[in-house]
């Protein structure tokens, strides 16, 4: 392919140029994912193994959506169909409607806390409940298809700790479904969820969408849960020509029902499958690397970093959350003193609690800053400092990254008690770590807001770091250089 030589590294390119069947990626951060995956949809196109509009692309993020297609354009690229999992299911589903089902296409539900603030009270709920947690208990017993009648009992089997009462809350799973029904409205689950039977039942719409969709590439693959794998399996029928991309290590989303298992057992439901590993990090420097790699699960192979050297990562502890607040405030200020753009910095936090605590923090100094749990529409922008949760910030990296509440009970989270969920906050540290480009500093406070005292460094700051090291001064660590 004319100058894929010059732009992929030797593993990206034995990824790009395989010919067609199941293929797997396992593709680090930083290590180029993206690139290869526009390169690999553009190749199929070039060597006449399928046409654009043969193509089916699934990302995690409209935003990955975007880039993938962003990218595909700029690699003379068109006519691919570059979705998320729930924008093509609706796509179809409005299709598939009025000729199969009939009637009226139910109004699609953006947010479930819209009904479940009439629900919650009329199953004995009380305002106090956070209805956020609840929507998130009632998608994941979706995804993983079980119905209300069945969440007490889950909760039990899968160790989960319910944001209030077992039986409320399956209460209001029933409610909430009764309602949403009466008023004919469909959520994002039921978009997939009446996909999936749709094509199951009805040989018509699936005969269609194979011819339609021929090949099919699907990107976070180790986020997928199991409505989207059994979407996917009804858009593939019989065929093989399936390529995925993923990282084990980045596996985020198991308590809203994701599972790598889909992208590990891979090769054993396709044996004949090819599968690669990017390994270099063209993003960060070796010392960030170093740090990621202590901290990594070994499910996949350790990162290699391609990056001159830069300044040793910051390990600080601070005598309580005002103190952490002050003092990550007065590093950023010191890093844009020395020239770096606000839209570089980021501060990551475990929850969404101190993300606004920052937010406040930044702003009273006199800086800006985009934050997540907003509703805004990216979490970049040009004058501004990004303050968001660690699953917003996956796929976005920074200069400089700032990682917070690093302390026992609160990462990992007191909740994650079983080993699953355990592994899962690691995988969560691995991410943070890896979205840095030169500076890393990790801080935690040794006591919170009233005084009273947490618990100690989080023990993944001792894995990664191997040691506890306040550091010189933030004024002067981040000096830019």
């Amino acid at each position: 392919m004319s100058g894929a030589v010059d732009v992929l590294d030797e593993d990206q390119r034995a990824a790009v140029e395989v010919a067609g069947g199941p293929v797997c990626i396992i593709a680090g951060p930083g290590t180029g994912k993206t690139r290869t995956l526009a390169y690999r949809i553009a190749h199929l196109v070039r060597c006449g193994a399928a046409a654009p509009s043969h193509i089916l692309a699934l990302t995690f993020t409209t935003r990955a959506a975007r880039e993938l297609a962003e990218r595909l354009r700029g690699l003379g690229v068109d006519g691919v169909h570059v979705s998320t999992f729930h924008s093509a299911a609706a796509r179809q589903l409005r299709y598939f409607w009025p000729r199969l089902i009939g009637g009226r296409f139910p109004t699609l539900l953006a947010d479930k806390t819209d009904l479940l603030r009439e629900v919650v009270p009329a199953v004995g709920g009380t305002d106090r409940l956070d209805l956020v947690d609840i929507a998130g208990e009632i998608e994941w017993m979706k995804v993983v298809g079980r119905p209300p009648e069945e969440y007490e009992k889950a909760v039990e089997t899968e160790g989960r700790v319910p944001p209030a009462s077992p039986s409320v809350v399956a209460a209001a799973y029933r409610e909430y479904e009764k309602l949403k029904d009466e008023r004919h409205l469909l959520d994002f689950e039921d978009l997939l969820l009446l996909l999936s039977a749709l094509l199951e039942t009805e040989s018509e719409a699936a005969e269609l969408l194979a011819r339609r969709y021929r090949v099919f590439v699907v990107d976070e693959y180790q986020d997928v849960n199991a409505a989207e794998q059994r979407l996917l399996d009804a858009w593939l029928g019989t065929r093989d020509d399936i390529c995925v991309v993923g990282d084990p290590r980045q596996s985020i989303y198991g308590f809203a029902g994701a599972s790598a298992r889909y992208l590990e057992d891979f090769s054993r439901r396709f044996p004949h499958a090819a599968v690669f590993s990017l390994v270099r990090n063209y993003r960060s420097t070796p010392e960030v690397v170093a740090v990621a790699n202590r901290l990594a699960d070994g499910t996949a192979p350790m990162l290699r970093a391609t990056r001159p050297p830069g300044p040793d990562p910051i390990v600080r502890d601070f005598p309580d959350e005002a103190a952490e607040l002050d003092g990550t405030v007065r590093a950023i200020r010191a890093l844009l003193d020395g020239g770096v753009a606000p839209a570089e910095i980021a501060v990551l936090c475990r929850v969404q609690r101190r993300v606004n605590d920052f937010a406040a923090a930044l702003r009273a100094a006199g800086l800006r800053c985009v934050t997540s749990g907003a509703r805004t529409p990216s979490l970049r922008r040009p004058d501004a400092v990004t303050v968001a949760t660690l699953h917003a910030a996956k796929g976005l990296e920074w200069d400089a990254v700032f990682l917070t509440g690093w302390a026992e009970g609160w990462f990992p989270a007191a909740r994650a008690r079983s080993p699953e969920a355990l592994a899962e906050e690691r995988r969560l540290a691995f991410v943070g770590i890896t979205r840095a480009r030169r500076w890393l500093t990790v801080s935690w406070p040794a006591a919170t807001r009233d005084g009273q005292p947490t618990r100690p460094m989080s023990r993944f700051v001792a894995e990664a770091f191997g040691r506890v090291d306040g550091g010189p001064d933030a004024a002067g660590a981040f000096r830019a250089s």
